[in-house]
């Protein structure tokens, strides 16, 4: 307790004119104004895909099926390139359900649930679903504006189908 008393006082001995500290009486750094420009939401800017976590070893719906499916596969990729995923989400089929959306782990099939536990990645929230035919998918997981690939799923096997 007496430590404080002597700090105090060597702090106050140090003050510059009319009792303020010399550091206050300083002139301010005349600095630039930076403007952080505000931040787009992700719904609003236009997909990119990737390829880092595609599950090549899966055999129902990895490097073997994407092989068979390459040129379908690009083409429906390019295709959704100048949209936004607001517009991407928006997307209806005929019978007004959305066609592209999250899929939370409950409606994954249990081959689904097991492959991502034997993949150690039974941890994420969900997967995002991109209809393009009846039966086709491409699952991945969505990170901001970044689609990244995990499956192709040309006999929707992945997602439990709601009848």
């Amino acid at each position: 307790m007496k430590l404080w008393p002597s700090i105090i006082l060597r702090y106050m001995s140090k003050k510059g004119k009319k009792g303020i500290p010399a550091v206050a009486t300083s002139k301010p750094n005349k600095k630039k104004e930076v403007i952080i420009p505000e931040r787009k939401s992700t719904d609003q800017m236009t997909p990119s895909w990737r390829f880092r976590r595609f599950d090549k070893d899966c055999e129902s719906w990895g490097l073997l099926t994407l092989k068979s499916h390459l040129p379908k596969v690009l083409e429906y990729l390019r295709s959704y390139e100048g949209s936004t995923w607001q517009d991407i989400k928006q997307m209806n089929h005929d019978n007004g359900k959305k066609k592209n959306h999250t899929v939370a782990m409950d409606g994954l099939t249990k081959s689904a649930i097991k492959r991502l536990r034997k993949i150690n990645m039974d941890d994420i929230p969900g997967v995002f679903s991109l209809r393009f035919e009846n039966m086709f998918r491409i699952i991945g997981i969505r990170d901001e504006a970044i689609l990244d690939i995990l499956w192709i799923d040309p006999n929707h096997e992945v997602c439990k189908t709601s009848q």
